[in-house]
Order: C-alpha cells, then sequence, then structure tokens
C-alpha cells in the first residue's frame, strides 16, 4: 500500500488454537507496524514460525494476512493479542518514540476483524502511559479460568540496557465482554 512495500516493524507473534484449553492445531501469526506505523498487519507463519506461511507475491489479502488490520490515522505499534470467550483482544501503543503513552485496545470476534475500538484498558495512576510501559506480549496462564498475564517492555530511553519489564494481572469481564489493568507492585499467580 505505500512506497515501503513489505515494511514489518515492532512485531510480535500470536498462536491461535482451535481451543483456548488446547495445544493442537495451532497457526502461528507475526501481528505488526506497517506503513510507517499507520496501520497494523497480521501474518499467518509456516509451520517453523520463522517466515511467511504464503509467499508474499501469492498471498491474499483478507485470506494469509490482512493489512491495515486498525489503522487510518492512528498511528500504532507494540501490538499483543490474546483470545478468550470468543473475543480476540488486540492491545496497542501510540507512537511517542521511547516515552510511554495511553494504550489502547480493540475487540473481534474474528482475528481479521474488523476491530471495534474499546479505549485504555489501564485504570488508577499512571494509567494515561501505560503504567510506564509499552505492550509486548500476553501469557495464557490458564484461559479456560480466563487467566492472563500482560507483559509490557519499560523502556529507559537513556540506558536501553537496563530496561525492565511489567507483568499484571488481567482482569476480564466476562458479562460484558472487556478488560482492564490495574498495576500492583506485588501479586500473585492465585491472584
Amino acid at each position: 500500500h505505500d512506497d515501503d512495500p513489505g515494511m514489518a516493524r515492532d512485531m510480535g507473534t500470536y498462536v491461535d488454537r482451535n481451543s483456548e484449553e488446547s495445544d493442537e492445531d495451532e497457526i502461528a501469526y507475526v501481528i505488526y507496524s506497517s506503513e510507517g506505523n499507520e496501520f497494523l498487519y497480521i501474518s499467518r507463519l509456516d509451520d517453523t514460525y520463522t517466515t511467511w506461511d504464503v509467499p508474499q507475491d501469492k498471498a491474499k489479502d483478507g485470506v494469509d494476512f490482512k493489512s491495515r488490520l486498525i489503522g487510518w490515522s492512528t498511528w500504532r505499534e507494540a501490538p499483543a493479542i490474546f483470545r478468550h470467550n470468543g473475543y480476540y483482544y488486540l492491545m496497542s501503543s501510540g507512537t511517542t518514540g521511547w516515552a510511554p503513552n495511553a494504550a489502547t485496545y480493540h475487540r473481534s470476534t474474528m482475528l481479521f476483524g474488523p476491530y471495534e475500538e474499546m479505549g485504555n484498558p489501564c485504570e488508577g495512576s499512571g494509567s494515561e502511559r501505560t503504567f510506564d510501559s509499552q505492550s509486548t506480549y500476553f501469557i495464557r496462564y490458564n484461559a479456560k479460568k480466563g487467566q492472563f498475564i500482560y507483559f509490557g517492555d519499560r523502556w529507559f530511553e537513556n540506558d536501553l540496557d537496563t530496561s525492565r519489564y511489567v507483568l499484571l494481572p488481567v482482569e476480564i469481564d466476562e458479562v460484558n465482554n472487556k478488560f482492564k489493568l490495574h498495576y500492583t507492585e506485588h501479586w500473585s499467580y492465585e491472584d
């Protein structure tokens, strides 16, 4: 779509399963920023997770990949995705360099969308900066019980080697199919 075809940056992976509780029938995807971070794309990977499942010159938009998954002047990066209770939840960051900003999440009943914008999942002090982090991925701790862990990068712009991670329990509203994040220094898997 642009002057730099094939641009894929600030990416993550997502493994979809036919069943949220089973590791069978896995399909891997890479989700990434493209077109200068103006849009998010998602592409199916091969069984080795190292290249496209279908070569770029043969891949079909909406079948093997989805261009412009979300975008249209939203400028997103750092996509992270998980699925629960029939919904895909896609969290991403704005593009403010190394400086943290407010996250946004979208949801859809289909991996390739369409996606509905749901706003900032973070609540409380520091929510406007995603608790000084940027989404990286979600850990599926116990999907059957709706237990996921947010994993975010905490960048230290002037000393990137000392950057850290933020891990937080994901709070899922099963009735309204939404999720929230609250910052806490101490928590356990039982929480």
